[in-house]
Protein backbone atom coordinates (compact mmCIF):
# COMPACT_ATOMS: atom_id res chain seq x y z
CA UNK A 1 0.00 0.00 0.00
CA UNK A 2 1.27 3.44 -0.85
CA UNK A 3 -0.04 6.78 0.34
CA UNK A 4 1.31 9.68 -1.68
CA UNK A 5 0.70 13.13 -3.07
CA UNK A 6 0.31 13.22 -6.86
CA UNK A 7 3.45 12.75 -8.93
CA UNK A 8 2.66 16.04 -10.67
CA UNK A 9 3.16 18.02 -7.45
CA UNK A 10 5.65 20.90 -7.70
CA UNK A 11 9.19 20.18 -6.54
CA UNK A 12 9.43 20.20 -2.75
CA UNK A 13 5.78 19.17 -2.42
CA UNK A 14 5.97 15.40 -2.31
CA UNK A 15 4.99 13.55 0.85
CA UNK A 16 4.64 9.77 0.84
CA UNK A 17 4.20 6.89 3.27
CA UNK A 18 5.00 3.42 1.92
CA UNK A 19 4.30 -0.19 2.71
CA UNK A 20 6.11 -2.28 0.08
CA UNK A 21 6.31 -6.06 -0.06
CA UNK A 22 9.58 -6.81 -1.79
CA UNK A 23 9.51 -9.65 -4.30
CA UNK A 24 10.72 -13.01 -3.06
CA UNK A 25 10.72 -16.66 -4.03
CA UNK A 26 10.35 -17.64 -0.38
CA UNK A 27 11.49 -16.69 3.10
CA UNK A 28 12.48 -14.25 4.28
CA UNK A 29 9.46 -12.18 3.25
CA UNK A 30 10.58 -8.56 3.49
CA UNK A 31 8.27 -5.62 4.14
CA UNK A 32 9.79 -2.22 3.43
CA UNK A 33 8.45 0.98 4.99
CA UNK A 34 9.49 4.46 3.98
CA UNK A 35 8.54 8.07 4.66
CA UNK A 36 9.16 10.90 2.19
CA UNK A 37 8.64 14.46 3.40
CA UNK A 38 8.96 17.46 1.10
CA UNK A 39 10.73 15.31 -1.54
CA UNK A 40 13.21 13.91 0.98
CA UNK A 41 13.26 10.15 1.54
CA UNK A 42 15.99 7.83 2.78
CA UNK A 43 13.95 6.84 5.83
CA UNK A 44 13.47 3.26 4.69
CA UNK A 45 13.25 0.48 7.24
CA UNK A 46 12.79 -3.19 6.41
CA UNK A 47 11.34 -5.97 8.52
CA UNK A 48 11.34 -9.71 7.91
CA UNK A 49 7.72 -10.77 8.23
CA UNK A 50 6.88 -13.62 10.58
CA UNK A 51 4.42 -15.09 8.05
CA UNK A 52 4.12 -15.82 4.33
CA UNK A 53 2.11 -12.85 2.99
CA UNK A 54 1.15 -14.81 -0.14
CA UNK A 55 -0.92 -17.42 1.72
CA UNK A 56 -3.68 -15.24 3.16
CA UNK A 57 -4.91 -11.68 3.60
CA UNK A 58 -3.31 -9.57 6.31
CA UNK A 59 -4.05 -6.15 7.81
CA UNK A 60 -1.63 -3.36 6.94
CA UNK A 61 -2.41 -0.08 8.68
CA UNK A 62 -0.92 3.38 8.70
CA UNK A 63 -1.94 5.55 11.64
CA UNK A 64 -0.93 9.11 10.83
CA UNK A 65 -1.58 12.12 13.02
CA UNK A 66 0.17 15.33 14.09
CA UNK A 67 2.40 13.42 16.51
CA UNK A 68 3.57 10.33 14.64
CA UNK A 69 3.12 7.77 11.90
CA UNK A 70 2.69 4.19 13.12
CA UNK A 71 3.05 1.28 10.69
CA UNK A 72 0.96 -1.69 11.86
CA UNK A 73 0.75 -5.27 10.57
CA UNK A 74 -2.02 -7.53 11.88
CA UNK A 75 -2.57 -5.16 14.82
CA UNK A 76 1.16 -5.22 15.76
CA UNK A 77 3.03 -1.90 15.55
CA UNK A 78 6.23 -2.51 13.59
CA UNK A 79 7.54 1.04 13.21
CA UNK A 80 6.99 4.51 14.66
CA UNK A 81 8.07 7.67 12.82
CA UNK A 82 7.77 10.61 15.21
CA UNK A 83 7.03 14.21 14.32
CA UNK A 84 10.25 15.95 15.34
CA UNK A 85 9.67 19.29 13.64
CA UNK A 86 10.43 20.90 17.02
CA UNK A 87 14.11 20.04 16.41
CA UNK A 88 14.09 20.84 12.69
CA UNK A 89 13.11 17.49 11.17
CA UNK A 90 10.66 17.38 8.26
CA UNK A 91 7.19 15.85 8.71
CA UNK A 92 4.18 15.22 6.48
CA UNK A 93 2.14 18.33 5.71
CA UNK A 94 0.36 17.73 2.40
CA UNK A 95 -2.93 16.08 1.41
CA UNK A 96 -2.66 12.39 0.56
CA UNK A 97 -4.44 9.76 -1.46
CA UNK A 98 -4.23 5.97 -1.42
CA UNK A 99 -2.48 4.14 -4.24
CA UNK A 100 -1.85 0.42 -4.62
CA UNK A 101 0.12 -1.27 -7.38
CA UNK A 102 2.47 -4.01 -8.49
CA UNK A 103 5.60 -2.61 -10.11
CA UNK A 104 9.11 -3.47 -11.21
CA UNK A 105 11.98 -1.53 -9.60
CA UNK A 106 15.27 -2.96 -10.91
CA UNK A 107 17.08 0.34 -10.34
CA UNK A 108 16.91 -0.08 -6.56
CA UNK A 109 15.88 -3.69 -5.97
CA UNK A 110 16.49 -6.57 -8.30
CA UNK A 111 15.24 -7.47 -11.74
CA UNK A 112 11.88 -9.16 -12.03
CA UNK A 113 11.80 -12.76 -13.20
CA UNK A 114 8.78 -12.40 -15.48
CA UNK A 115 8.65 -16.19 -15.99
CA UNK A 116 7.37 -16.45 -12.39
CA UNK A 117 4.25 -14.37 -13.24
CA UNK A 118 1.49 -13.53 -13.22
CA UNK A 119 1.99 -11.10 -10.35
CA UNK A 120 -1.22 -10.25 -8.51
CA UNK A 121 -2.09 -7.93 -5.64
CA UNK A 122 -5.47 -8.44 -4.00
CA UNK A 123 -7.13 -6.05 -1.57
CA UNK A 124 -10.23 -6.43 0.57
CA UNK A 125 -11.93 -4.60 3.41
CA UNK A 126 -10.18 -1.34 2.66
CA UNK A 127 -11.08 1.27 5.27
CA UNK A 128 -10.20 4.92 5.77
CA UNK A 129 -10.73 6.70 9.09
CA UNK A 130 -9.96 10.35 8.86
CA UNK A 131 -10.86 13.80 7.74
CA UNK A 132 -11.52 15.08 4.27
CA UNK A 133 -8.82 17.48 3.08
CA UNK A 134 -10.23 20.51 1.30
CA UNK A 135 -8.00 23.40 2.33
CA UNK A 136 -4.31 24.21 1.86
CA UNK A 137 -3.79 24.37 5.62
CA UNK A 138 -6.21 21.87 7.17
CA UNK A 139 -7.54 22.55 10.61
CA UNK A 140 -6.99 19.87 13.20
CA UNK A 141 -9.81 17.39 12.99
CA UNK A 142 -10.97 14.20 14.56
CA UNK A 143 -13.39 11.79 13.05
CA UNK A 144 -15.12 8.63 14.10
CA UNK A 145 -16.47 8.24 10.58
CA UNK A 146 -14.97 5.58 8.37
CA UNK A 147 -15.33 4.55 4.77
CA UNK A 148 -15.09 0.88 3.86
CA UNK A 149 -14.51 -0.12 0.25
Amino acid sequence: MLISTPDQAPEGNHDEVDFELLGSNGPPYVLSTNVFTQDSGHREQQINLWFDPTLDFHEYEIMWNDHQIVFIVDKIPIRVFKNLTSIGAKYLKLPMFVHGSVWNAPQWLRSTDWARGPFVASYRSFEVNGCSYKELEPKQCSSSESITI
